[in-house]
């Protein structure tokens, strides 16, 4: 059986996790909420705080992970 869309989506954030640990990020939190908007990624370099919404696309995708955000998402990530 293929995997679920839940389970490739917790696979990316994993994996972007690693990333931003390997490139000096401490990792703050992970599927952080906060009332109804959730944040996929906390990390902190220094003074820096980056909030990280991950988004995995195939390659057929029709747009980008920023495009396939809701206009609510990103004001709230703001």
């Amino acid at each position: 059986p293929l995997p679920s869309r839940t389970a490739l989506g917790r696979e990316a954030e994993v994996a972007v996790a690693r990333y931003l640990s390997g490139i000096g990020y401490r990792i703050e939190a992970l599927n952080l909420r906060l009332g109804y908007l959730e944040v996929d990624i906390v990390a902190r370099d220094g003074p820096v705080i980056a909030l990280v919404e991950v988004r995995r696309r195939g390659a057929s995708s029709r747009t980008t992970g920023f495009g396939s955000m809701t206009a609510r998402k990103k004001l709230l990530l703001r």
